[in-house]
């Protein structure tokens, strides 16, 4: 598969609007996992497609399997985010520009599928090398399949490497492996002060609305330093590598005079983070003189390293059960969650491969954010060594507008899984 051939899959699969998170959207689910699992049928491949409960469609395919024969698992995923506001183009009609393809998914996380595909072609045909691919239809909802997936293929042995592209390069040409991520707590709370609207000239004064209530509640989840305040959420120490303050400005388009971490490795990879995604409460057009008796907002914790989920929950939960400004009434209901993963090991096949493909040797990087499915790989396999590849960077604006891959960070993606492949299937020569 030349890069033409690639482009031209790849922008097959972004016309499919995948966003997983909506229920109108799965039968686009289900076109994207057929045409993948015909791809890697056309490539000698058993594959079947595994739903979860949602009917959200995920890929499973085998090849090669054999006692005694080292192999490989291949993750990546065909689910998209919500296409969201500001794109200049449509996210649904991919736009080639140069060497970029623009549109939904093109860097997260369709180029990975593309790139497996790619690697697979260029194995050397005497390759004896078992393959397992998984192909995730949920991972921007959690993975919620992941269990199914991992029970249909019942391995007698254990893979010598799980191959997750799905991170993102610090900068474009620049390599990474990733040997951390944060996990994901995401929770519903509601802060309830009465039982119906209440005018505001009549009453107000005598009571606190619901929505003066709420943002009492989350200021008290950060200090004055915009440092996560929530005791039992700060396990790490300091890390060693730095991130570049004037770039990371520039790339959030932060306004003069925002404050930023002073130790921005630290506070994106090993701290935790707390974020206000959303409330439920009117705007400013439907808004009316009355005091809101209850509003609901979701809260995003990004769980550091070293801490568990669980405890995690507990944390958060205790510090919002027990604020209750002005005698609310507080109601914590969880959404979501993964598991934070971290890892020291490190395969020099695949040190080896990224440095020959891109002729610098790789980034050792933490992830600020989460893929669900690292910790169950990590945790289904505890003997293979779990790496986390990327193709996307910093400017691929990951989840954002006008997301887009480059076309030549996904030549070296190919490049370099191809070495890896061969290298493995030679291993135990």
């Amino acid at each position: 598969m030349d890069r033409r051939e690639r482009a031209r899959l790849l922008c097959r699969l972004v016309e499919l609007p995948t966003v997983s998170a909506d229920p109108s959207r799965l039968g686009d689910l289900h076109r994207s996992a057929g045409l993948l699992a015909d791809e890697l049928r056309d490539r000698g491949f058993a594959a079947r497609l595994v739903e979860d409960d949602d009917g959200r469609p995920s890929v499973v395919a085998t090849r090669g399997l054999r006692p005694g024969i080292p192999s490989a698992l291949l993750y990546a995923h065909h689910d998209v985010q919500p296409a969201g506001a500001g794109w200049t183009s449509d996210p649904f009609v991919p736009l080639l520009r140069d060497d970029l393809v623009i549109g939904r998914g093109s860097a997260d996380n369709k180029a990975g599928a593309v790139a497996h595909l790619a690697a697979i072609d260029a194995l050397a045909p005497d390759a004896d090398l078992g393959l397992v691919v998984l192909l995730d239809g949920g991972e921007e909802v959690g993975s919620p399949s992941v269990p199914a997936m991992l029970a249909s293929l019942a391995l007698e042995e254990a893979p010598a490497l799980v191959l997750v592209n799905d991170g993102v390069n610090a900068a474009r040409g620049t390599p990474s492996l990733t040997r951390s991520l944060r996990g994901l707590l995401d929770v519903d709370v509601e802060v309830a002060v009465m039982l119906e609207p209440a005018h505001s000239g009549i009453n107000g004064g005598g009571a606190i609305d619901a929505l003066t209530a709420f943002s009492h509640l989350a200021a008290s989840l950060h200090d004055e330093r915009g440092e996560v305040a929530v005791p039992g959420l700060h396990v790490g120490g300091p890390s060693s590598t730095r991130v570049d303050a004037d770039a990371f400005r520039a790339r959030l388009g932060l306004l003069e005079g925002v404050h930023v971490a002073d130790d921005l490795a630290t506070a994106l990879w090993s701290s935790p983070a707390l974020s206000v995604l959303g409330i439920d409460a009117p705007g400013i057009a439907e808004s009316a003189n009355v005091l809101l008796p209850r509003v609901r907002a979701r809260l995003s914790l990004r769980i550091p390293p070293g801490l568990a989920a669980d405890d995690a929950a507990s944390a958060l939960r205790a510090h919002l059960l027990a604020r209750r400004p002005f005698g609310a009434h507080v109601r914590v209901e969880e959404v979501s969650r993964s598991e934070p993963w971290s890892d020291a090991r490190i395969s020099g096949i695949v040190v080896s491969a990224l440095r020959d493909a891109w002729g610098r040797v790789p980034d050792l990087l933490g992830g600020g954010g989460g893929i669900p499915v690292v910790s169950a790989l990590a945790a289904a396999f505890p003997d293979s060594v779990v790496c986390i590849t990327a193709i996307a960077d910093a400017d691929s604006r990951v989840h954002g507008p006008d997301e887009n891959v480059d076309l030549r960070e996904l030549d070296r993606a190919v490049a370099a899984e191809t070495a890896i492949l061969d290298a493995l299937a030679v291993a135990r020569d």
